[in-house]
């Protein structure tokens, strides 16, 4: 989960970086070139990274927790509380994800229009 959410980190800060060279070529109203045309394809294998990410946590939080037949009262609690915890976390991740890949796509579309 750590390495997740550290490579979806590194995404997100790739995908600023990406977008503001894209405005600033959108900006200045040049044709694509060479470089913009390989940061379009990156950014396609960061969207589909980013797709994996966010089925694999979707798998996660759609597991059913586990059976906590055989475990004492006082740990019960204690292992539910922690499984919660880990269950909200990896929904907000998942919206996060979620809200990026829409972020993504717009981007997406950005840059197709702006090859055309």
């Amino acid at each position: 989960l750590k390495a997740m959410k550290n490579t979806h980190t590194y995404m997100q800060r790739r995908l600023l970086h990406i977008m503001h060279k894209v405005e600033i070529a959108r900006c200045m109203n040049l044709p694509l070139q060479e470089q913009e045309i390989e940061l379009a394809r990156r950014l396609q294998v960061m969207l589909q990274q980013l797709e994996q990410h966010s089925s694999s946590l979707r798998d996660i939080s759609s597991q059913s927790p586990p059976s906590l037949d055989g475990v004492e009262m006082p740990d019960r609690q204690a292992l539910k509380e922690v499984l919660e915890g880990q269950r909200e976390g990896l929904l907000q991740l998942s919206h996060v994800v979620e809200s990026d890949t829409r972020d993504l796509n717009l981007v997406k579309q950005q840059v197709a229009a702006a090859s055309h």
